[in-house]
Order: C-alpha cells, then sequence, then structure tokens
C-alpha cells in the first residue's frame, strides 16, 4: 500500500486471516454472489512524492493508533510478515 508492501504470506493465510487493515479492507471490497453491497476503504491514497514519515494508510485506517505515526516495521506472524503496529507484540 502506498508503495509499500504491507503483509506477506501464502495467499491461503492472507485470504483466511487477513492482518493488515488494509488487506482487511481490500478484501471485504470484493463483490460477493450473495449480493451484498460490498464495504469500501474510506478517503484518498497517499501522496507518494514525498518519503514515508508514518504508516501510509494511517488517514483511512480505522483502527490507527499514536503508534502509527512512525514507519512500522515487519513483525513476524504465525504465517508471514505484516507492516502494522498493531502486531507488535
Amino acid at each position: 500500500y502506498g508503495g509499500h508492501m504491507v503483509e506477506f504470506g501464502s495467499s491461503y493465510e492472507i485470504y483466511k486471516n487477513p492482518k493488515h487493515p488494509y488487506t482487511q479492507g481490500l478484501l471485504e471490497s470484493i463483490p460477493k454472489l450473495t449480493g451484498d453491497v460490498p464495504k469500501y476503504i474510506k478517503g484518498n491514497p497517499p501522496s507518494l512524492l514525498e518519503p514515508a514519515t508514518q504508516c501510509r494508510f494511517i488517514e483511512r485506517c480505522p483502527l490507527a493508533i499514536e503508534k502509527c505515526k512512525t514507519v512500522p516495521p515487519k513483525f513476524k506472524t504465525e504465517t508471514g510478515y505484516v507492516r502494522c503496529w498493531l502486531y507488535d507484540v
């Protein structure tokens, strides 16, 4: 997202249990055959003209916390990696 890989893992694991809020929003935006209205990610994508000084998803993230004002490192998960402060355990 915004030039950064925010989640890495097998496609099965990412579809089954997405970790990053952007990945969750992206998967929720896929139209379903059941006729349910897909959700969308509110707001606008970040400008890519400047280097990132905070999480690129912070302005659109429903789970943003104070730490998100700095660029997150990669955190190891059970099945891959996620670049999100919510997984700083």
